[in-house]
């Protein structure tokens, strides 16, 4: 069975309303998880208030784009139609068009039709979504804490391995490890170290 990935997150289920009656509308089987400071389903230092993840299989990543960005094609037709991007000046969408990770494609479909809009479509930004990522760099503190975890206790494994092993999707279903190669170096580096403690650990309350 195919493993089922985030594709949006929002801080309420009415935000995400939309999103799921379009997905059950077309019978794109989703699920929904409520996420609230698990170490293996957020990304390390980011923000820890409840979310409301929307997964989908990996496969209909593109045809769900797809459906997004016709929606908001259709929406725009409308006179009565409002989106918070209509606020947004020229240099504010054209932001959103670069950096289609950052948003969903609906967001990022409609940042394209307002900005043909202001511009008339001479904008020079490249309107066509061009997907990429660029690892992060984990926070400094946040290695300390993985450091210390591992050099006192067996968590210091899991936190390690939660870096090594964590892994996104993107907008058009490509799967991407999340942290840059140094940070993942310190999350192997953890491991080890919590695999050492652990032994350490173990070894003296066997011998006593």
């Amino acid at each position: 069975m195919s493993n089922y990935f985030t594709y949006a997150r929002f801080q309420t289920m009415d935000d995400a309303e939309m999103l799921t009656d379009m997905l059950t509308r077309h019978s794109v089987k989703y699920r929904i998880e409520h996420e609230a400071n698990q170490l293996d389903k957020i990304y390390l230092g980011e923000s820890l208030d409840p979310l409301f993840v929307i997964k989908i299989q990996q496969k209909d990543f593109r045809g769900v784009n797809k459906l997004l960005s016709s929606q908001a094609d259709a929406d725009i037709k409308h006179p009565q139609f409002h989106h918070y991007f209509r606020g947004y000046d020229q240099h504010e969408l054209e932001e959103v068009i670069r950096n289609p990770n950052d948003w969903n494609a609906y967001d990022h479909r409609m940042a394209v039709l307002l900005l043909n809009r202001v511009t008339g479509g001479l904008s020079p930004v490249d309107m066509q979504i061009a997907f990429s990522y660029r690892p992060e760099t984990l926070e400094f503190k946040w290695i300390m804490v993985g450091y210390a975890l591992s050099c006192l206790t067996i968590f210091g494994v899991f936190f390690g391995l939660a870096i090594t092993q964590a892994k996104k999707a993107l907008p058009d279903g490509e799967l991407v490890q999340i942290y840059d190669r140094q940070t993942i170096g310190h999350g192997k580096n953890m491991v080890v170290f919590g695999t050492i403690t652990a032994a350490v650990v173990i070894f003296f309350k066997f011998i006593g």
